[in-house]
């Protein structure tokens, strides 16, 4: 089986370094969504997997941790969605089964950071290990 996602983790060291690097010069948002394209021409979630608390600035650091995981979420829901197409420019739809997913999140964890980044890192796992559904056609 062909991987769907890739951890940052993964990766050489020098290529985070080198990433964060172009995040800066070029003023790109820390954390944000990102994707590679894979050999077989698909789009694979890069997830995030660093802690910002263990970086230098601890000054909102699990405020970034929980936006990260909420970005992995919403990216391994779209790469879900569309088949990890690299052409998809479909709006998301957030189906009931997510918003009954965040309405727990909230009553477990209410406004804890760690338990929500924690819960979403876990929903994101869920989303990319699942197999794709499959569409049918409509008669």
């Amino acid at each position: 089986m062909k991987e769907e996602f890739l951890a940052m983790s993964e990766l050489p060291p020098a290529f985070a370094q080198d990433l964060s690097r172009w995040y800066a010069d070029y003023r790109i948002p820390t954390p944000t969504t990102r994707y590679f394209i894979s050999g077989s021409n698909k789009k694979i979630l890069l997830e995030h997997d660093e802690d910002f608390c263990l970086a230098g600035d601890r000054a909102g650091c699990q405020q970034m941790n929980a936006d990260a995981a909420d970005l992995d979420m919403d990216a391994a829901n779209y790469l879900e969605q569309t088949h990890h197409a690299t052409n998809a420019t479909a709006w998301m739809i957030t189906g009931e089964d997510q918003r009954a997913w965040l309405r727990v999140r909230v009553s477990t964890c209410g406004d804890l950071l760690p338990c929500r980044i924690r819960l979403t890192r876990e929903r994101v796992r869920i989303i990319i290990r699942r197999p794709p559904v499959v569409r049918r056609a409509h008669k």
